[in-house]
C-alpha cells in the first residue's frame, strides 16, 4: 500500500527476500503483537559497525498506532547496546509518512538515492548515528 502499487506484490515475492535477509550472519527478526495479532516486523542485519534495518513494515490497519515509532525504538536500543556506531534504513523518497517518523526519531536523510527494490521508485539512505 505504501509504494502506491498497482497491485500489492505476491507474499512469495517479499518472502524470498526476508528468508535471504534473515540467513546472513547475525541477522534477526523483530515482530511487534498486540495479543496475538502481528502488526509489525523488521528485519535486522549486522553489518560491521552498522545495524542495518530491513523490510520494516506495519500492517496499514495499525498506522497511527505506534508499531512503527515501537520497533524502531527497539532497534535503536538494541543498537546501542551492542555497541553500533550507526543504523541505516533505506525508504521510498516520497513516503513521506515514513519519513516523517525517522526524522521525529532521530534519523537523519542522507544524499545517497537510488532505484532499489520491487517498487522501482528513487529510495533515500537514513542513518542514525550514536554519540
Amino acid at each position: 500500500m505504501r509504494d502506491h502499487l498497482p497491485a500489492v506484490p505476491a507474499l512469495a515475492e517479499k518472502l524470498v527476500g526476508v528468508q535471504q535477509s534473515l540467513g546472513e550472519a547475525g541477522a534477526s527478526l523483530l515482530v511487534a503483537r498486540r495479543g496475538p495479532t502481528v502488526e509489525g516486523f523488521c528485519v535486522l542485519v549486522p553489518q560491521g559497525p552498522v545495524l542495518e534495518v530491513r523490510y520494516l513494515a506495519t500492517d496499514p490497519t495499525a498506522w497511527g498506532a505506534g508499531v512503527g515509532r515501537a520497533l524502531l525504538e527497539s532497534v535503536l536500543t538494541r543498537a546501542r547496546t551492542e555497541a553500533f556506531e550507526r543504523c541505516e534504513l533505506w525508504v521510498i523518497a516520497d513516503n513521506a509518512r515514513a519519513v516523517a517518523l525517522y526524522e521525529r526519531l532521530g534519523w537523519t536523510a542522507t544524499e545517497r538515492v537510488e532505484e532499489r527494490g520491487s517498487a522501482g521508485r528513487p529510495e533515500r539512505l537514513f542513518m542514525h548515528r550514536f554519540a
